[in-house]
């Protein structure tokens, strides 16, 4: 494993798009599950609907109440629910293979954008990830809460960050950064 001299984590955005996606895929998978159930449940498949209608109702319940307490909701759990249902449903088996590629892009997409430095090159972890050199930077910089990463190509990369702990910190940071260009403008490696 790697160890970078520095990461920094980006703020992270409003999930509310992709919540909102999540739960509808939820809710409407629970209205089919209902339709599917026999009255009553006694057979194996309406059992098994029935339980995934009450778990996935749970799952819904406590990802509101993680929500509300400041906390981020993940819905894979209740996807991968529905992803077993739905390979229950006859004639819908292909939705079963939506709700799983659902349940893993959603880790993906609300994992924190960490930006990693070392001597050699900065480490965007994205998917994919995405790999800087220090030859290919005119500047790079923490000011306000905001890095910049100003591109030789004319290109910029603003990330608004998370609390970066203190001025020190960030002074340290555009130091480290600033020694960094200057070297590869002098077309010397820095010694660690």
């Amino acid at each position: 494993m790697k160890v970078y001299d520095y990461i920094v984590v980006c703020k992270r955005p409003n999930y509310k798009l992709i919540d909102g996606i999540s739960q509808l895929m939820l809710l409407l998978s629970m209205i089919s599950f209902a339709s599917s159930v026999e009255s009553p449940a006694t057979g194996i498949k309406s059992v098994v609907l029935s339980s995934l209608i009450v778990g996935i109702t749970g799952w819904l319940i406590y990802s509101y109440y993680t929500q509300r307490k400041g906390g981020i909701a993940f819905y894979r759990i209740g996807l991968i629910m529905g992803c077993i249902g739905w390979a229950l449903q006859d004639g819908w088996q292909w939705m079963a293979l939506v709700f799983f590629l659902a349940s893993l892009l959603e880790k993906q997409v609300k994992f924190p954008v960490e930006i990693a430095f070392d001597n050699n090159e900065i480490v965007v972890n994205s998917l994919p990830k995405k790999y800087y050199y220090w030859n290919e930077l005119s500047n790079a910089v923490i000011k306000d809460g905001i890095l910049t990463l100003d591109m030789k190509t004319n290109k910029f990369i603003q990330k608004e960050i998370e609390d970066s702990g203190s001025a020190i910190l960030e002074k340290d940071f555009n130091e480290f950064c600033r020694e960094r260009i200057d070297a590869e403008k002098a077309g010397a490696t820095v010694k660690v």
